[in-house]
């Protein structure tokens, strides 16, 4: 059984939710979504070791993410089913109260079948490929404060 705070659940929660929109949204001044603005995402790599390389490719036109570890196709799933995944744990973290650690059995069990067994990826391997007028990669590394964006060539 995975254990983790509000803290760790939020990054899986953030793997599900953007592979099941499939884009990221600008904001405005106040933090609003800006509905028409937004980056289409391509592919999420996810490391949570040295050797276990998991990439989250968004194969928008079919509406399926296809999930590779180190290159080879493991899985395929609807997009569909990381949204209502990812709406199913945010409903969980913001039940748990003041719970120091809390575990999530059914987002557990999809997690796993995507090749995620720990709830936190390795640090700076956090990599979203993102599509727009040119394709960029950009690197996020959680922080207390907020995302810190690095954008990378």
């Amino acid at each position: 059984m995975i254990k983790g705070n509000k803290g760790e659940w939020i990054e899986i929660y953030v793997l599900l939710k953007l592979l099941g929109d499939g884009k990221i949204y600008a904001a405005d001044e106040n933090i609003k979504k800006i509905e028409d603005v937004y980056f289409p995402i391509l592919k999420i790599l996810r490391a949570e070791d040295k050797a276990a390389k998991y990439e989250y490719a968004i194969e928008e036109s079919e509406k399926k993410i296809k999930v590779y570890l180190n290159g080879a196709e493991i899985a395929e799933y609807d997009s569909a089913k990381f949204a209502t995944e990812a709406k199913g744990l945010f409903s969980i973290i913001t039940k748990a109260g003041g719970e120091a650690t809390f575990s999530a059995d059914r987002t557990e069990a999809f997690i796993r079948k995507i090749g995620c067994s720990k709830l936190k990826a390795r640090q700076l391997k956090r990599i979203l490929w993102l599509s727009g007028n040119l394709t960029s990669r950009c690197k996020f590394m959680t922080r207390a404060r907020g995302i810190n964006q690095r954008a990378v060539s």
